[in-house]
């Protein structure tokens, strides 16, 4: 029997949760890759890949020559199946049989042409994944049987807004009209629906924690007088706000505004004013960074979870066990 697996494979980081002894497991693995085999003094890295295309993947947090990850041919490409890959193996479903569930960003999902969803580029996901790949190393890969396609951003909804047998908690009603934030690695996924489903509004905004990621570094190079800081110490530094010793916490504030300003005016710009709705909730990895600050710069008070960035992995995977009751 195939076990259902959650995999939300960001930019820079996966999502994955499942079910294990009846307890709902989400972990998080960073998914920057390079474009060739890495190996050690005895075989290949056990997350190097070659995949039927004959392209070479390492996924590593700690290379320097990361590839680009945020254009949407990524989503459908082979290095996003060496990340999925790599995400299943990480969770020891190695040489298992397993019913795969992944994202889109909310922008790609969503069409606007006359049908309202993009059927064409979830198919293309789905043959995408299902195609051949094979780990350098030798180690046992899942045996993907089937996958599915969400939309990015919604399912957050539900894993803040209900519980897990699918009743709304308390301060939220069927009515409510909620703008859902979802700040990722390379965009930013506005959705404006109602806790029972209907939406009433989407947008994906190409600016994220990357971007400033990338204006910290400038700073930091300028400020330590360094001439190169790999993308992992970027990386921990947003997240610890220490560098060489040094508190840099005004910096990544300063860092973030330019980010900030451009998020924050595409959602005014929108015909959606975030004051005039019932909650608006802010998740995604980006949200523990910049979550409180975009409220602020929206004038609204805003939701955001303890645990911002596994709110859609572990929302399917409740929409999904409801179904299935």
């Amino acid at each position: 029997m195939s076990i259902t697996v959650v995999v939300d494979e960001g930019s820079a980081q996966s999502k994955i949760t499942y079910e294990e002894n009846n307890q709902l497991i989400t972990k998080i693995i960073p998914t920057r890759l390079c474009d060739r085999s890495l190996f050690n003094l005895s075989s290949y890295s056990s997350s190097s890949y070659l995949t039927e295309e004959g392209l070479e993947f390492t996924v590593n947090p700690d290379v320097d020559d990361p590839i680009i990850t945020n254009i949407e041919s990524f989503q459908t490409g082979a290095a996003n199946r060496a990340i999925v890959h790599e995400s299943l193996r990480q969770c020891g479903f190695g040489d298992q049989e397993v019913d795969v569930i992944t994202t889109l960003p909310v922008g790609s999902f969503f069409s606007k042409g006359s049908q309202p969803i993009n059927q064409l580029l979830i198919e293309k996901k789905k043959n995408n994944l299902m195609a051949g790949i094979e780990n350098r190393a030798g180690e046992k890969l899942a045996k993907i049987k089937s996958i599915k396609v969400y939309p990015e951003a919604i399912p957050a909804l539900f894993e803040l807004s209900r519980h897990d047998n699918g009743e709304l908690k308390s301060g939220f009603t069927n009515s409510m009209k909620v703008m859902i934030i979802d700040i990722g690695g390379t965009t930013t996924d506005v959705s404006v629906i109602t806790p029972n489903g209907d939406f009433d509004h989407s947008q994906s905004i190409p600016f994220g924690v990357f971007n400033i990621a990338e204006e910290l570094k400038t700073n930091m190079l300028q400020h330590f007088n360094e001439r190169h800081i790999p993308p992992h110490i970027v990386d921990k530094v947003l997240r610890e706000k220490i560098m060489l010793g040094q508190d840099v916490s005004n910096m990544i504030h300063l860092s973030s505004q330019k980010t900030l300003d451009r998020i924050s005016t595409e959602i005014e710009k929108s015909a959606v004013n975030p004051s005039m709705l019932d909650k608006v909730l802010i998740v995604g990895g980006g949200a523990s960074l910049i979550g409180q600050a975009l409220a602020n710069h929206l004038n609204v008070s805003a939701l955001i979870p303890e645990q911002p960035d596994v709110c859609i992995s572990r929302g399917i995977f409740k929409i999904e066990k409801l179904k299935s009751l």
